[in-house]
């Protein structure tokens, strides 16, 4: 027996993935299946907290499906797939809450279109840590538009794949942090909204191919890659931006407003490397890896 679709549209703010988590149990009472508001509740939870920290508004969560196999969906207008957990380290909070939605789940899925994606599942009657449940993966975005489309070529030398899926996960942590407090404590912290936007910007515009040649080389055990891609023509202005961002989020690690501790210098100096490597080949530059720019650096 089919369900008719309900749907409620979550507003950012402090309350919102409360109000999602009741609406959820109230729709799952409402069509008889009370045994699985728990699992429910708690993976709605976690799928808007994710949607909220790292897509856009609106976020719409539906019930749809059938009486048997009733499906829970949150729709947010990224196409960019939910994060999976990338590193063992049990205190990271990146990827915890997908390894949630498995949990509670007996089936869960993402379908990506032009407009966005939707995570659903089929939530469970209890959560076990233990389920493997069925995944599926369906996208029908049109292509992108091609990275070389009027932008520049440029070549990162001798990139240490390690490092840099370290850096990755550090800028996934502060950018969801930060998110968390434009959220929740923004009046408190106007000037985590600010810096959400402006991480958000360069995600926009930062070359999706870099991260996932680096993942590619980590995939078969290399240590080190060239990286080769086009950039946007507007990346490079944005680059100063960013970096300074990052260094206005260490601040909010040091005065212990984030969780996520700050970068060694090795590592600053490391990334500052890596992103400035983009505006210098921007005007013609040639190429110069991490070690060279050091030596460079110590000779001057």
């Amino acid at each position: 027996m089919g369900l008719t679709r309900i749907s409620m549209r979550v507003e950012p703010g402090a309350g919102s993935v409360a109000a999602a988590r009741r609406w959820v149990v109230s729709a799952c009472l409402g069509i008889g299946r009370p045994e699985l508001a728990e699992c429910a509740a708690l993976g709605v939870s976690e799928l808007v907290t994710n949607a909220l920290l790292h897509a856009r508004p609106p976020i719409i969560v539906s019930l749809g499906g059938s009486l048997d196999h009733p499906r829970i969906e949150v729709a947010d207008c990224s196409t960019v797939p939910p994060l999976r957990r990338i590193t063992d380290d049990p205190l990271s909070t990146t990827g915890r809450g997908i390894e949630l939605v498995s949990m509670c789940s007996s089936m869960w899925g993402v379908e990506i279109d032009g407009a966005g994606k939707v995570v659903w599942f089929e939530p469970a009657r209890d959560s076990d840590a233990s389920r493997v449940p069925p995944y599926t993966f369906h996208q029908t975005a049109p292509p992108q538009a091609s990275e070389s489309d009027g932008g520049y070529p440029v070549t990162v030398r001798e990139v240490q794949v390690r490092r840099c899926q370290e850096l990755q996960a550090y800028y996934r942590e502060i950018s969801r942090e930060l998110r968390l407090l434009s959220i929740t404590r923004e009046h408190e912290y106007p000037l985590a909204t600010q810096l959400t936007t402006l991480f958000s910007n360069f995600d926009d515009v930062f070359p999706t191919s870099v991260m996932e040649q680096i993942q590619a080389a980590a995939d078969q055990g290399l240590e080190r890659i060239d990286v080769r891609v086009s950039a946007p023509p507007s990346l490079p202005d944005l680059i100063p931006q960013i970096l300074e961002v990052l260094e206005l989020a260490e601040s909010f690690s040091r005065a212990q407003r984030l969780l996520t501790g700050g970068r060694t210098s090795d590592q600053a100096e490391y990334c500052q490397w890596f992103f400035q490597e983009f505006r210098r080949q921007s005007v013609g530059l040639p190429p110069l890896g991490f070690e060279e720019t050091a030596a460079e650096q110590s000779a001057s």
